[in-house]
């Protein structure tokens, strides 16, 4: 889990994904 925040917050995330913990797509953690 804590890999996954790491490549999302370096850009290197697809742009539509799944937080393993929320569900939540990771377009909304990265302000889309």
């Amino acid at each position: 889990r804590e890999r996954e925040i790491e490549l999302f917050l370096d850009g290197q995330a697809p742009s539509k994904g799944v937080s393993p913990d929320a569900g939540e797509p990771i377009d909304i953690l990265v302000g889309e």
